[in-house]
C-alpha cells in the first residue's frame, strides 16, 4: 500500500522541478529575446561601434595584429598570396608584393594625374599612415604636391609607399620586398610615430615577430576563444570584444605609467628597434648608391609640451581645440604622450650621435603647426602642405643636377 506522505512528498518534488524547469524556460527565453534586441540594436546604432584596426587575420609579416580577424572577400590569398596553413599563414606567391594585406591598401600611391613612370626619377617616400595619407583628398595630399614642386630637367615622381600602422619594422619588410624591386632612385622615410606611439597603445614593442596586443595573451582561454568566433556574426559580441580591449589597453597604459624602471628600459627598447631598422634599409641604399633622406615625422605630443602650459593659457581657446582633436580618436585614451616625447627625444639623440644617420637626417619635427594636425598622428590638407614644402627642400638638395634611366640600370640592375 503507497506511503500519503511519500506520495505527497515526490508529489511536491515534482511540482518542484516543473517550476524550476518552466521558471527557467521563462528565463532562458526572455534573456533570449534581450539579446536578439540587443543585437538589432547594435546592428541600428553606429555610435559607438568596436574599434577596427584592420579587416582582417594576422598576417604574419606585414600588418599588425587585428582586433577583428576576418579576411574580407578572399583578399589575403588573392591579392597577397598567403594561404591558411595549419598555424599560420604561409606565403607562396612570387610576385612583386604590391598590396597590404592588413589594410586592404595599395602599398604604392601616385601623385594626381599620374601613374608608374619607369622613365623618370623616381622617390619612394615609406611609412606608416602619414606617408599613406589617405585622411586627405588625393590631389591635396603631400606627394601629389611634392609632385607638382620638385621641378628639373628630368622628369621626377614621387611614391608614397605608406601603410596604415606600419612600425620600422613593417617598415623594412616592406622596403625589402616591394620597394627595392622596383629599383628607387631616392628613399625618403618619413616615420617613427608608429614605433613610439602604438607600443603605448597595442602593449607590445612594434614589429616584434607576429607582433599582437595585450590581448593576444588570451588567446589559449576557450572561452576567450569562443567570443573571437562569435565576434564575427554578432555585433553584441562585438561590444562585448570591445569592452575587453579598452580594459585590457588601459591596464596597459596603467602599468607603464606606474613602473618608471620598465617604462624608461621599454622607451631605450623601442628606439633601438626603430634606428637599426632606419640604419638596416639606409646600409642597403648606401650600398645600391641610393640617396636617402631620414625624416621622422612631426609629433603632435611634442609640439604640444614644447608650447609649454604658459602658450596653453594665454590662447586657451585655441589649445582646447587642437587638444580636442588630438584626442578625437578612439585609441586616444590609451596611449602616453609622455612616452612618446620620451621616445622621440631618445631617437633624435640617437641619430644626431650617429655619423651614418646624421648624414641622412631631415629635421622636419617643427615644420607643422599643431593647428594643422586632425588627430594624435594625422594632417590636414594645410598640414600637408607644408610637409610637402619640407620634403621638398629637402629633396632638392639631394637631387643631381642631370639624370637618365640608363643610370638607374648601371646602379642597380632589373631583378632576374
Amino acid at each position: 500500500m503507497r506511503n500519503p506522505d511519500e506520495y505527497r512528498t515526490r508529489r511536491r518534488f515534482r511540482s518542484v522541478i516543473r517550476r524550476i524547469l518552466i521558471d527557467t524556460g521563462i528565463a532562458a527565453l526572455v534573456l533570449l529575446i534581450v539579446l536578439a534586441a540587443f543585437e538589432l540594436w547594435s546592428r541600428s546604432n553606429t555610435a559607438g561601434r568596436p574599434l577596427v584596426l584592420a579587416e582582417a587575420d594576422v598576417y604574419p609579416y606585414l600588418g599588425i595584429a587585428n582586433f577583428f580577424p576576418r579576411q574580407p572577400s578572399g583578399v589575403l590569398e588573392r591579392e597577397y598570396g598567403y594561404h591558411k596553413g595549419h598555424l599560420l599563414y604561409q606565403h607562396r606567391k612570387t610576385e612583386f608584393v604590391d598590396y597590404a594585406g592588413a589594410r586592404f591598401q595599395r602599398l604604392f600611391q601616385y601623385g594626381s594625374g599620374t601613374a608608374m613612370d619607369m622613365s623618370a626619377f623616381r622617390i619612394f617616400v615609406l611609412g606608416g599612415s602619414l606617408a599613406h595619407a589617405g585622411n586627405v583628398p588625393l590631389e591635396k595630399t603631400y606627394f601629389s604636391q611634392l609632385q607638382r614642386q620638385l621641378q628639373t630637367t628630368y622628369p621626377i615622381q614621387i611614391i608614397a609607399a605608406g601603410k596604415g600602422g606600419a612600425s620600422s619594422t613593417e617598415e623594412l619588410v616592406v622596403f625589402t620586398l616591394a620597394v627595392l624591386p622596383n629599383r628607387p632612385d631616392m628613399v625618403v622615410l618619413l616615420d617613427g610615430w608608429n614605433d613610439f606611439g602604438l607600443t603605448t597603445v597595442l602593449g607590445v614593442r612594434a614589429g616584434d615577430p607576429f607582433d599582437a596586443s595585450v590581448t593576444y595573451s588570451k588567446h589559449y582561454e576557450l572561452t576567450y576563444n569562443i567570443l573571437r568566433r562569435l565576434n564575427d556574426k554578432l555585433h553584441s559580441v562585438q561590444r562585448i570584444y570591445q569592452w575587453m580591449f579598452r580594459r585590457d589597453l588601459a591596464a596597459n597604459r596603467e602599468f607603464l605609467e606606474a613602473n618608471p624602471a620598465y617604462r624608461s628600459a621599454r622607451v631605450e627598447s623601442v628606439v633601438s628597434v626603430y634606428l637599426h631598422n632606419v640604419r638596416s634599409m639606409i646600409d642597403i641604399c648606401d650600398g645600391l648608391g641610393i640617396p636617402v633622406i631620414l625624416a621622422p615625422q612631426p609629433a603632435i605630443d611634442r609640439l604640444l609640451r614644447r608650447d609649454g602650459s604658459h602658450n596653453n593659457d594665454a590662447d586657451a581657446s585655441r589649445y582646447a581645440r587642437i587638444r580636442g582633436r588630438v584626442e578625437s580618436l578612439p585609441t586616444a585614451p590609451y596611449r602616453s604622450p609622455s612616452f612618446i616625447v620620451d621616445s622621440y627625444e631618445t631617437m633624435l639623440t640617437g641619430i644626431t650621435k650617429s655619423p651614418r644617420l646624421a648624414a641622412k637626417f631631415v629635421d622636419i619635427q617643427e615644420a607643422i603647426d599643431p593647428d594643422n594636425f586632425v588627430d594624435f598622428v594625422h594632417m590636414d590638407a594645410e598640414g600637408q602642405a607644408k610637409l610637402a614644402v619640407a620634403l621638398a627642400a629637402a629633396i632638392r638638395k639631394r637631387l643631381p643636377s642631370d639624370w637618365a634611366p640608363a643610370e638607374r640600370d648601371t646602379r642597380n640592375p632589373p631583378w632576374p
